[in-house]
């Protein structure tokens, strides 16, 4: 019991200390360049990604086929988690500490839309670091997964 209190005890400082930390990224940055992910390292692809004011741009490049697969997806900044995405604060939030996406696609006819929000750990011109804290249950990956971008143009 006493070690439970512990582990429970360390794991809420942690939490504390992460949600201290995340930090406000503009669209001005995420604008200002192509980010291509350099961490955890992919050893089938290449995955960069681009925005605009609107919309996120999520390219990957398949080194088995030399295929390039895009995703088109709608985004916003927030400075808090939502727990549905906001489709009117698209284009609207100049930044946030949260990157939340709209996933939209259709299978076998029906349109599925999912919602991703990453918690911005650290920005610089020419790195973004996120932590995943929300993706649909169907999605691959963890909350509390950590992905860092370096931009290359």
């Amino acid at each position: 019991m006493i070690m439970r209190k512990i582990i429970l005890t360390i794991l809420m400082s942690v939490l504390g200390f992460i949600e201290i930390n995340a930090q406000t990224v503009s669209r001005t940055i995420l604008k200002s360049g192509t980010w291509e992910w350099t961490s955890p390292k992919c050893n089938y692809a290449t995955t960069k990604m681009h925005f605009n004011e609107t919309t996120r741009y999520w390219d990957v490049y398949y080194f088995y086929n030399k295929e390039t697969n895009t995703d088109i997806d709608k985004y916003y900044l927030s400075d808090t988690l939502p727990t549905t995405f906001d489709k009117s604060k698209v284009g609207k939030v100049a930044s946030g500490k949260y990157i939340v996406i709209l996933s939209e696609a259709t299978y076998n006819g029906e349109k599925i839309e999912e919602m991703y929000c990453y918690k911005v750990l650290y920005v610089t011109n020419d790195e973004v670091r996120v932590m995943v804290s929300y993706i649909p249950p169907t999605s691959t990956g963890g909350i509390g997964d950590i992905y860092v971008f370096k931009k290359v143009k």
